[in-house]
């Protein structure tokens, strides 16, 4: 991939380059004809000034010139000093027809001086005459441009590589234009904007097919920005120019800053954004297992423990997680209900919740998922019922509360097929007001088959009902081959819209299941296409990491 950047400190702050050329002497009568004098010195900038030195007398070498490369418009100022008081030196400066556009030859007072507003890039000169005596001078100049650009080139497909990344250096206060162009007319592609340090984007273009896709927002913070783009049909070459410019208020064109954003609950992802990851076989490595692979982190990690776990591996496991930016999504299966739910386990419960408040960053919480069990309303793993699975997390939720734990949001994770008529469960007796941040589900299609399904509609219209956001612990679907590969597509583009689409509650979080444990009708590790797509959408901006 082909890549130019601009060296931002030279070109922001005094974006002035000059050349060496050889020396030869003039007359005083050429003076209005820069070919002709001396070329002398490079004008070479340190920072926003740059000076150069010489010496010219009226009985001899009397007129020079010095080249400078100017990158962009923008505003110059030239100032010519000499030692010798009994000189007498002027100052030209020359368009890019070699023509003089401005001069300070009034008078012998020092230093001349000239300001001018250029309104092309290309190769200027300034000339210098020593009008009477001898001296030696120092030109200094300085530059500012009106922008800055930065080029990107190379290539993408949707069908891989998809997502490119690059970056660039701004100032808080700057106005960015971005602009995408690509050569096919059949290929569709987006763009992202993303501030240093923030993980979703600042302002983005993706509404049609035109070309080429642009945007324009003022930068809101100083550092290293980010801009990603997309090919989301066919392929093609593409460009991509990031303009910066001084700004004096909210662009002209583009869409506007994202309100901001005050997450309800630990880990709680923007609108329009969600977590996406995975569950490992055997809590697994997601670095060798897709971030290796993927080029970036997955946005949730789900583990399982026992309670033994509770303190030690669970707490780290979580730590690891949060130090690669991954929301950890812990389910720890629990003593009793009824015993947990009657306070008998509280100075557990709370070592628990200590350590996982030491971790600082938003932690999901999940105590005895799939609670159901197999057929009936209750669960043969607690004769306590969905009563006493309902006691045991709302103790959990007072615990948290006592101890002004912030960074950990509670959540059931119940199974889609309790929402289907066949398992003669009744979801609301799983469910109580007051207790949980989010819900939790895990949903399968032991088919070829989508998820988004009849189910998966009645479950996001039952957690609007509740007033909460809806993640998913497992899911899993079969096949391999590129039909599969858009059928995880579907699942991801449907989460991402779910918060305006009307039609039940957000997706905040979706994580397969990348295991063939607890399997009996064959693994669901995820695997050609569906794998595929998988490592695609960890690039999506619409993917995000887990933030504090």
């Amino acid at each position: 991939m082909h890549q130019t950047r601009t060296n931002s400190k030279l070109l922001w702050m005094a974006a002035i380059v000059a050349a060496l050329l050889t020396a030869c002497g003039v007359s005083e009568q050429l003076v209005e004809d820069p070919a002709e004098a001396l070329e002398s010195t490079e004008l070479r900038l340190t920072q926003d000034i740059s000076s150069v030195t010489g010496s010219l007398a009226a009985s001899g070498t009397s007129w020079v010139t010095h080249p400078i490369e100017l990158s962009a418009p923008g505003h110059l100022e030239l100032s010519l000093g000499w030692a010798s008081a009994g000189a007498n030196l002027n100052l030209f400066f020359y368009g890019l027809d070699g023509k003089v556009a401005a001069s300070a030859n009034g008078s012998t007072e020092r230093p001349e001086r000239l300001s001018i507003d250029v309104a092309a890039p290309g190769r200027y000169l300034v000339g210098i005459k020593c009008k009477t005596g001898a001296s030696s001078y120092t030109l200094t100049a300085s530059f500012a441009p009106a922008y800055v650009e930065t080029s990107f080139a190379g290539e993408a497909a949707a069908a891989g590589p998809s997502w490119l990344t690059h970056t660039f250096d701004a100032q808080a206060g700057e106005r960015l234009d971005v602009t995408l162009d690509w050569t096919s007319s059949s290929a569709d592609f987006n763009v992202f904007l993303y501030a240093p340090s923030v993980s979703s984007p600042l302002a983005y273009a993706n509404g049609t097919t035109a070309r080429p896709e642009v945007l324009s927002v003022v930068a809101t913070a100083s550092g290293t920005w980010s801009v990603s783009l997309k090919c989301k049909t066919g392929a093609s070459a593409y460009s991509l120019r990031v303009r910066r410019s001084a700004s004096t208020g909210t662009p002209d064109a583009g869409p506007p800053p994202p309100p901001p954003f005050t997450p309800a609950y630990a880990g709680q992802p923007r609108p329009g954004t969600l977590h996406w990851g995975a569950a490992i076989s055997g809590n697994g490595d997601p670095v060798s297992r897709h971030e290796t692979a993927a080029g970036r982190a997955m946005g949730v990690h789900r583990t399982f423990w026992q309670w033994a776990d509770r303190t030690s591996r669970l707490v780290d496991t979580a730590a690891d997680d949060l130090a690669a930016e991954r929301i950890p999504w812990v389910s720890v299966k629990t003593p009793s209900w009824a015993a947990m739910g009657n306070g008998q386990y509280d100075a557990e419960i709370d070592a628990m919740l200590r350590a996982l408040s030491a971790l600082g960053g938003p932690v999901w919480l999940t105590l005895h998922h799939e609670p159901e069990g197999g057929g009936g309303v209750n669960s043969p793993d607690d004769p306590a019922g969905p009563a006493g699975h309902v006691a045991m997390n709302r103790r959990v939720r007072q615990r948290l509360t006592a101890l002004g734990v912030r960074n950990v949001a509670l959540a059931p994770v119940l199974m889609s097929y309790t929402f289907k008529s066949a398992s003669g469960r009744d979801p609301e007796a799983w469910f109580a007001p007051g207790i949980y941040d989010f819900i939790g589900i895990d949903h399968y299609r032991d088919s070829e088959a989508t998820l988004l399904d009849s189910t998966w509609a009645s479950i996001r219209g039952w957690a609007r009902s509740k007033g909460l956001d809806l993640a998913v612990g497992e899911w899993g679907m079969r096949g391999t081959d590129a039909a599969a590969g858009q059928r995880v597509r579907e699942w991801f583009d449907a989460a991402a819209a779910s918060a305006t689409d009307g039609a039940g509650a957000r997706v905040v979080g979706l994580c397969a299941f990348d295991s063939g444990l607890n399997s009996p009708s064959g693994s669901w590790e995820l695997a050609g296409e569906q794998r595929t797509m998988f490592r695609q959408f960890l690039l999506d901006p619409r993917a995000v990491l887990a933030t504090p």
